[in-house]
């Protein structure tokens, strides 16, 4: 077997497989939706597909359900962010333990009215890796344990005066008091 073919073997295998995971969103998506109408659809969850990127198509899918105000891609292996859904009135965003790099977090600009956002267990080891989150004027409740950054002596100072809307952080507010991590923000 020559080069050229041992490579688009290895490319068909490696597209196939894409194909295969974005075959397990859809089918996620299927089931959760169920028979509810488009606009009766308020959260979406893909937590625990193997996905690394989005496509194009299942962006599209997804923004037709304009009314979620949650949506969770945890643990995913998400490389990086691009199309991820434009939804008008999500609130709640959690992007857990995932593989992207900080400067993907700019991409999360297009949620101004994002309230909540759980990025845990990422690459974030210096405070410049949040700079794409400074356009979140409205977060009040960020979650980032799990990341280096999060083990910084002063983090929740440095946070709360980086955001000054932002209420709590890791689940305790200013004060360090718990903060129930629920579906309410």
């Amino acid at each position: 077997m020559c080069i050229r073919d041992r490579y688009q073997r290895r490319v068909h295998g490696m597209e196939q497989k894409s194909e295969e995971k974005m075959s397990s969103v859809f089918h996620s998506l299927k089931n959760q939706v169920g028979t509810e109408s488009v606009e009766d659809v308020q959260e979406l969850v893909f937590d625990n597909i193997e996905i690394t990127s989005l496509d194009p198509k299942l962006k599209a899918e997804i923004e037709r359900y304009k009314n979620v105000y949650f949506m969770s891609f945890n643990n995913c292996s998400l490389h990086n962010l691009d199309n991820l859904p434009v939804l008008p009135k999500l609130l709640r965003l959690e992007l857990d333990d995932n593989k992207f790099k900080p400067e993907q977090l700019s991409k999360l600009c297009v949620y101004l009215d994002l309230q909540k956002l759980s990025i845990n267990g990422n690459s974030l080891s210096q405070y410049s890796d949040l700079a794409g989150l400074q356009s979140l004027s409205n977060m009040v409740h960020l979650n980032m344990g799990r990341n280096q950054l999060a083990m910084t002596k002063d983090h929740r100072e440095t946070m709360f005066e980086m955001h000054p809307k932002l209420q709590i952080l890791d689940n305790l507010n200013k004060k360090g008091t718990l903060f129930p991590d629920n579906h309410g923000l």
